[in-house]
């Protein structure tokens, strides 16, 4: 069986066929050779290769790196073979984001790692896109507004486009300023606010608040807020993933039950009770006959037509048994202890669709101490569940390419201290992650090269002279010079 096909460019045609002799021992099919840059366009377009071997010196008006550039939309991963190593072709054909460079004449053994790495590679990078466009498309069509911001210093590293429908700002309004978010915040929410976004930046989360805003045209809304906090390898908050509902139809809906409770001298303190808890649905439950009282939305979350009778034993037969088990210990451990209880399951709705849902509810007694009724609210949090998973499998999926991948990975900031390195400096330099992080990138810079590239670093921080590739001197744990 074929380990993937794989195109020639190459007008020496001995050269051309000992190079398909030595693709086809590895056990790879080599369907065409091209002899110029033109053939090799048209060659990648039709067979669509996994890999393209080019030859940089080609006949005709288009090289191998011009041909790289067309072909390089197709996502094909290229790698040069050459001759030459001059550094004004080097630096061109790096432009073009090859995935090797081999210079003739070539060994083996190395055209054949060359070649499986590439291919893994550029494997893993199309999986990771195709997992972050899935997540891209789940929040840019999210009805929720979801963010990331970076803290302490409270930059939006991203904001999705529902923003603008929720708040009546642009995700680029969000990027440009950090002060923002305190403008649209009500005066009567602003001390409450503040509290808990301190608590926030110092790495105390709760699942969810609510707060009201005033939007840029002057319109008032309720918004419910999640967070999570992302921290750092050394447990150090960095960064807020968050995704914010506008409740503002379900608070006026909450209020007008409100209303119809008390036409109907429903207890003051069944009210207040209703007004503790994080409405959606409202929902009690007489426990003598088992039959439910619903709000309107709970009959939208459930699936049931609104206004009809519904039973415990209805809504039983929704639950996965798993999840009913789960469901019962919670009800029974908050009958036993006489305290309320939370709880995050999964049900069916009527007509079989799978939702997640947040449960908060309580036991209410009479005089006498003894359980009559539950009272509680529901709300449908499928969307925020599978977008939290969705961002944790791309995190993941990323996390394990930058761990495997043969280069070194690395990140610093603006005074050039190491704050993340890819466990591939153990066998580069010589050091471990954890030597590396938060040393200087000057302490591993030969003596001679410290001020050019630390110019180089400034100017590329300044955007005055921008750099993709800098050839850094440095030096080895063992002494040896090398350059990165």
């Amino acid at each position: 069986m074929s380990k993937g096909k794989i195109l020639i460019v190459e007008d020496e045609s001995i050269e051309a066929l000992d190079i398909k002799q030595a693709l086809e021992s590895f056990g790879y099919e080599v369907p065409n050779i091209a002899t110029s840059g033109e053939d090799a366009v048209e060659l990648a377009l039709d067979i669509k290769p996994d890999l393209i071997l080019m030859d940089i010196i080609l006949k005709g008006n288009t090289d191998g790196i011009a041909a790289a550039a067309k072909i390089k939309e197709l996502n094909i991963p290229v790698i040069y073979l050459t001759a030459y190593s001059e550094e004004s072709k080097v630096n061109r054909a790096l432009l073009t984001e090859p995935y090797g460079y081999i210079i003739k004449p070539f060994d083996r053994n190395e055209l054949k790692y060359t070649i499986e790495l590439a291919i893994y590679k550029n494997k893993m990078e199309m999986e990771l896109k195709i997992s972050e466009e899935k997540y891209r498309r789940l929040a840019e069509n999210s009805k929720d507004m979801i963010y990331v911001m970076s803290i302490p210093d409270g930059n939006y590293l991203y904001v999705n486009p529902a923003v603008e429908k929720i708040i009546e700002f642009s995700p680029e309004e969000f990027y440009k300023s950090t002060r923002l978010l305190k403008s649209y915040i009500h005066p009567d929410h602003r001390d409450y606010y503040k509290k808990t976004w301190k608590k926030l930046v110092n790495g105390e989360t709760q699942s969810a608040y609510e707060y009201k805003i005033i939007t840029k045209s002057g319109k008032e809304k309720w918004l419910n807020q999640r967070n999570t906090i992302i921290k750092d390898n050394e447990g150090n908050p960095i960064a807020i993933e968050g995704t914010v509902t506008d409740i503002t139809k379900r608070k006026k809906i909450e209020e007008s039950l409100k209303k119809r409770e008390m036409d109907f001298n429903i207890e003051n303190k069944k009210l207040l009770r209703a007004q503790r808890v994080a409405k959606i649905g409202i929902w009690e439950n007489d426990l003598s006959t088992n039959d439910l009282l619903w709000s309107e939305e709970m009959y939208r979350i459930m699936g049931f037509e609104p206004n009809t009778h519904v039973n415990l034993v209805d809504v039983t037969k929704l639950f996965p048994p798993k999840e009913f088990k789960r469901f019962q210990q919670a009800v029974d451990a908050a009958i036993n202890k006489n305290s309320p209880y939370s709880i995050d399951y999964k049900i069916n709705k009527q007509d079989g669709t799978l939702i997640y849902i947040h449960d908060e509810g309580e036991i209410i007694r009479n005089h006498e101490g003894k359980p009559i009724s539950m009272f509680g609210t529901t709300q449908d949090i499928t969307e925020r569940k599978l977008a939290e998973k969705s961002l944790k499998e791309s995190e993941s999926k990323f996390r394990n390419l930058v761990e495997t991948t043969p280069d070194i990975i690395w990140e610093i900031d603006t005074h050039g201290i190491f704050t993340y390195i890819s466990p591939q400096s153990n066998s580069i330099l010589g050091w471990s992650p954890q030597q590396v992080i938060g040393k200087s990138i000057f302490s591993m810079i030969r003596p001679e090269h410290i001020q050019k590239i630390r110019k180089s670093f400034q100017t590329h921080i300044e955007g005055t002279k921008k750099f993709n590739v800098l050839e850094v001197p440095a030096e080895h744990r063992n002494g040896r010079h090398i350059v990165i």
